[in-house]
C-alpha cells in the first residue's frame, strides 16, 4: 500500500500530483480530468490514505470521495493518571505530537480548560483518529467527552447530594 495524506482546502490539481508524488502508479492529469467530467473536484476528502497498487483513476476518485480514509486508534485506560496518558500518546507513531515538551498548565490552556490540572478530566475510551491528527485534538476529545458525560450525570443527579460541582462529584 502507498499511504499518503491530502490537507484540507487542497485543490484536484495538487491532490492528484501529491497522489502521484507519494508513489501511486497514476497519470496526474487522468485524474484531474476525471474529477472535472464526474465534477468531484470539490467533493475530495482531507484525510489519511493507503492505496493498493494497481487502483484505476476511477476507483482513486471514489475512495478520495467517499472519504474512505485509514485510521489508527489508541486505547487510553480507565485508572491511568495523565502522566500514562501522555506516556502512550507520545509512543504512538500515527499521532503528529504537537504537546511534547509541553508543560501540563500549556495543554491546559490550549484545550482551554478552567482547571488546575487534567488529572480526572479526560474520558478512558479507544480512540479512532485520522494518522497523522495531532495528541492535543485527541485530548480535546478525550476532555469533551468525559466533560459531556459528566455534565449528563450532574443534570440528573439525586438531590441533595453533598457535592457542590461536577467534578466534586468525580
Amino acid at each position: 500500500n502507498v499511504e499518503f495524506r491530502i490537507l484540507p482546502g487542497s485543490g484536484l490539481r495538487a491532490i492528484a500530483t501529491q497522489v502521484a508524488d507519494a508513489g501511486v502508479e497514476i497519470q496526474p492529469e487522468a485524474l484531474v480530468m476525471l474529477g472535472k467530467v464526474m465534477r468531484t473536484e470539490t467533493t475530495i476528502k482531507a484525510g489519511s490514505y493507503a492505496i493498493s497498487p494497481g487502483i484505476t483513476p476511477l476507483g482513486l476518485l471514489r475512495k478520495l470521495t467517499s472519504g474512505d480514509v485509514s485510521q489508527a486508534e489508541i486505547k487510553l485506560i480507565e485508572g491511568w493518571t495523565f502522566r500514562q496518558w501522555r506516556e502512550k500518546l507520545d509512543a504512538h507513531p500515527d499521532l503528529r505530537h504537537d504537546t511534547r515538551g509541553l508543560g501540563e498548565d500549556e495543554i491546559l490552556r490550549r484545550l482551554e480548560v478552567a482547571a488546575p490540572r487534567l488529572e480526572g478530566l479526560l474520558f478512558p475510551d479507544t480512540y479512532l483518529f485520522d494518522k497523522q491528527s495531532s495528541d492535543l485534538d485527541l485530548l480535546a476529545r478525550a476532555y469533551r467527552a468525559s466533560k459531556k458525560r459528566l455534565e449528563n450525570e450532574w443534570n440528573q443527579r439525586v438531590p441533595g447530594l453533598p457535592y457542590k460541582t461536577p467534578y466534586e462529584a468525580l
